[in-house]
């Protein structure tokens, strides 16, 4: 078979991959108003493991950020939704070295539980906290695998059954240098060997659409078969 595709090169070609804010600090005295928390915008990370929950980032030796996670060995990973997409640009083009990004973007340091130093995103609709494990050198970046001590929801996107309403997040994903918005929901995992009751359950708009399509339309009159006999 004849091959349609063409050969772009060895290359970071891989999406959509979250686009996160990394938070950060030299200590704890930014809790105390002494110094500043730091934010540093991520997008290669991705979860590596399940037990322990575990996730890996991949940084510049040469970012401010970078000795910050190196020396106290934690950080925090906010998720970004799209009221916060220009914040998280502005992160990932300005240096902590320079200015206090918290102050100058109008964003809000509150303490990490299981963490000292690393600070979480007030206004991120959730947060992981991450404890290093172990420093990778690649290559133009190191790899920090990290435990996943502690996650935090804003409580705004929990809804009664204590279930979580990702879709309200409105996550920000990063293609290829590009912010996308997510899209509607396509299924979960293992939807296309699921039973009536789960599908019902985990995406109810899908299955009454499903539902209806294979309801006769009501007032429809049987029309004889090509050939045959009324």
């Amino acid at each position: 078979m004849e091959s349609n595709f063409t050969s772009i090169g060895p290359t970071t070609f891989l999406g959509p991959i979250p686009a996160v804010l990394i938070g950060c600090a030299e200590g704890e005295k930014w809790q105390k108003g002494e110094g500043a928390p730091n934010l540093l915008t991520v997008a290669w990370t991705g979860i590596c493991c399940t037990k322990p929950p575990m996730l890996g980032i991949s940084v510049r030796p040469e970012r401010y950020s970078y000795g910050l996670i190196d020396r106290t060995g934690e950080f925090t990973v906010n998720l970004v939704g799209e009221p916060l997409c220009r914040a998280m640009d502005t992160c990932g083009v300005k240096s902590g070295r320079d200015e206090d990004k918290f102050a100058a973007l109008g964003l809000h340091a509150i303490p990490a539980p299981t963490l000292t130093c690393a600070p979480a995103l007030a206004e991120a609709p959730a947060y992981l906290c991450c404890k290093v494990r172990q420093k990778i050198p690649l290559g133009s970046h190191d790899l920090f695998l990290a435990e996943i001590t502690d996650v935090c929801v804003g409580q705004a996107y929990l809804r009664a059954d204590g279930s979580i309403d990702e879709r309200a997040m409105r996550l920000v994903a990063f293609v290829h240098g590009q912010y996308r918005a997510l899209g509607e929901q396509l299924g979960f995992f293992g939807y296309s060997v699921a039973g009536e009751k789960a599908l019902k359950r985990r995406m109810p708009k899908r299955a009454e659409e499903a539902e209806v399509k294979r309801k006769p339309r009501k007032n429809a009159r049987h029309m004889p078969e090509r050939g045959g006999k009324a």
